[in-house]
């Protein structure tokens, strides 16, 4: 303890607990002498290759847990402020959309999806084609979301000018580029490379969200576009017009950038020739 500067607030700013000598966490106490927690993890379930007990994975140089579970929107919040953009409502807005969540931000800029009495995601109902009553959204996107943000490891979200980046638990999103992509959409909504769905891409390259990487050939998906593709399949079979994305990079041709949607602008692609009326894509700046 150190006399000259007097708090109780010191490892990792966390709050010091004379009588114990532990550090309060806000859902745990901390033992830094031995690394543990004094109580098993309350998403325990979730971890079950992990110990109960260990804290961050016993890697602190690559993880940290600042209370756990949360997804922090406050620099990209910030920066829509300053800069009078949407970023973080058009987030928001997109995902509860695909997801089926009842998203928000809680006071601290938190991002979190409202829960029953019993603890459980409340999920938005809508009607299908048959007059059965089913479950909004894409179970997926919803599992993985739900997943992100009751992670221990905190991820943080902030504005990036030129293009949307990830490196390991940060998101930096860019507006100016999601727009662009939405307004560059033929034959397909172009929610289908939005903020919900650019946002859940990046999620994918996260440490915690699967560390995944992007496809490196000319012409080829990758982990993160064939996991998306599924939350878009299972989209589109509530009405959506999300399409497939059949291609990770955006392909330069005299039209402009271009990223295929369907067989018919993929084929244009591989051949070289113009987009034709059936081919369904999205062009990029």
């Amino acid at each position: 303890r150190n006399n000259i500067w007097n708090t109780p607030y010191l490892f990792n700013a966390k709050e010091f607990d004379e009588e114990t000598g532990l550090y309060y966490y806000g859902a745990r106490y901390y033992d830094p002498r031995l690394s543990l927690w004094l109580s098993i993890d309350p998403k325990e379930e979730k971890y079950s290759n992990v110990s109960t007990y260990c804290y961050v994975i016993s890697n602190p140089l690559k993880y940290t847990d600042p209370t756990g579970m949360e997804i922090d929107m406050t620099k990209v919040r910030l920066a829509d402020e300053q800069l009078k953009l949407s970023t973080t409502q058009s987030v928001i807005k997109d995902l509860a959309s695909q997801t089926g969540l009842q998203l928000s931000l809680d006071k601290d800029n938190k991002l979190q999806y409202a829960k029953n009495d019993k603890g459980k995601p409340i999920v938005n109902k809508i009607t299908n084609k048959k007059g059965k009553e089913i479950d909004a959204g894409s179970k997926t996107a919803r599992n993985f979301l739900i997943k992100m943000i009751d992670n221990k490891t905190e991820i943080e979200v902030s504005y990036h000018a030129k293009r949307t980046v990830t490196s390991g638990t940060q998101i930096g999103l860019s507006f100016e580029q999601i727009s662009n992509m939405i307004k560059g959409a033929v034959g397909v909504d172009g929610n289908t490379l939005g903020f919900g769905m650019n946002f859940l891409h990046e999620l994918h390259h996260t440490t915690i969200g699967g560390d995944y990487h992007d496809s490196t050939e000319l012409f080829g998906t990758g982990p993160v576009v064939d996991n998306m593709n599924i939350i878009r399949n299972e989209l589109n079979k509530q009405g959506f017009n999300y399409g497939e994305r059949l291609n990770y990079k955006a392909i330069h041709t005299k039209e402009g950038n271009i990223i295929p949607f369907n067989e018919s602008a993929l084929t244009s692609l591989k051949y070289n020739s113009s987009m034709g009326k059936k081919a369904h894509y999205i062009k990029t700046k």
